[in-house]
């Protein structure tokens, strides 16, 4: 049975007013945060937040469910995206792989009007894709923009990798002395990706590690959001994750944490899939997959469980 208080606030949480004007609240708050921290994401969020809600709540003054976009106008804005896309990929190359200003201009017209294009859209799984492939582009402008794998981790984790191909033995990581010893699937991974793709440790890892990161997350979210929520949330959701600096940030650095992230992303949909349907099928599936987790990075296996133990505790605190 449903506790009456959850769904109150579910019902709360649900009225598109409620949303709009907590739309507008945070564009407002993040407008202030201007005078603190002054980067493209506060200046661009807040703006996107704040005319949202605007616009909502005005289309519900008016009665009116959403906005009436005509056929030209829906074709120009997938035009406009593809183009976009297509401009950010050959200013990026032309300007020997570094981001300039127009690179960046035409990121943010690349993100603007794929969601747009996602929200319009009838097919779901379509609109993701948009929204993922705007953010993969995104992230090899970041991967690519130098000589060498950025970071120190990975730049470590894949020269290990490397040399475990070589002598096709974990040696390497017993003469680091390293606890990763114990949980070298990550190493393994992408060094069997150098022999299977036959190509170098960098364009493996982004091949195996960054776009899943991107990719996997994403499609969770957009289950998750719209099983309890609808599409439209869904959308936005992945949108927010795939232009989040910190997701943005771990893409392109590919180590043991990204890939723990991506798989313990699955664990938390298996999971939530079994609490739904009570098919055993998931439950089966979640515990050899947290063991890939725990032998990629224990840490990431760690915030894993914690993350299941809550999710399956208020969810039985919930039907009570």
């Amino acid at each position: 049975m449903v506790s009456p208080i959850a769904t109150n606030i579910t019902e709360i949480f649900r009225n598109p007013r409620v949303l709009s004007g907590a739309a507008i609240v945070s564009g407002l708050v993040g407008l202030l945060a201007l005078f603190f921290i002054n980067n493209v994401y506060v200046q661009v969020y807040p703006l996107m937040l704040l005319f949202a809600g605007l616009l909502s709540m005005y289309t519900l003054s008016s009665r009116k469910e959403k906005l009436s976009l005509d056929f030209r106008l829906g074709t120009l804005i997938y035009l406009a995206f593809l183009l976009s896309m297509c401009l950010t990929v050959l200013m990026y190359v032309r300007s020997d792989f570094s981001r300039g200003l127009l690179v960046y201009i035409s990121i943010i017209i690349m993100y603007v009007t794929g969601l747009l294009s996602a929200l319009r859209i009838q097919n779901l799984y379509l609109s993701v894709f948009i929204l993922v492939a705007a953010g993969i582009v995104h992230r090899a402008t970041v991967f690519y923009g130098g000589p060498l794998i950025l970071g120190n981790d990975p730049l470590w984790h894949n020269r290990i990798a490397e040399e475990i191909i070589i002598s096709r033995s974990l040696h390497p990581l017993i003469e680091e002395q390293s606890k990763y010893y114990y949980s070298p699937l990550y190493h393994i991974f992408v060094g069997s990706g150098t022999i299977i793709f036959n190509t170098n440790i960098r364009n493996v890892s982004f091949l195996l590690i960054t776009i899943p990161y991107v990719f996997v997350p994403s499609f969770v979210l957009l289950s998750l959001a719209q099983n309890y929520f609808n599409h439209y949330v869904g959308i936005i959701a992945v949108f927010l994750f795939v232009t989040a600096d910190s997701t943005v940030g771990w893409s392109v650095l590919p180590s043991t944490t990204t890939l723990g992230v991506t798989t313990g992303s699955i664990c938390v949909y298996l999971l939530v899939k079994h609490l739904q349907n009570r098919r055993y099928i998931y439950q089966i599936l979640l515990l050899p997959l947290f063991m890939v987790v725990l032998a990629t990075h224990q840490v990431s296996a760690f915030i894993t469980a914690c993350a299941l133990t809550l999710i399956w505790g208020f969810y039985t605190i919930y039907e009570i």
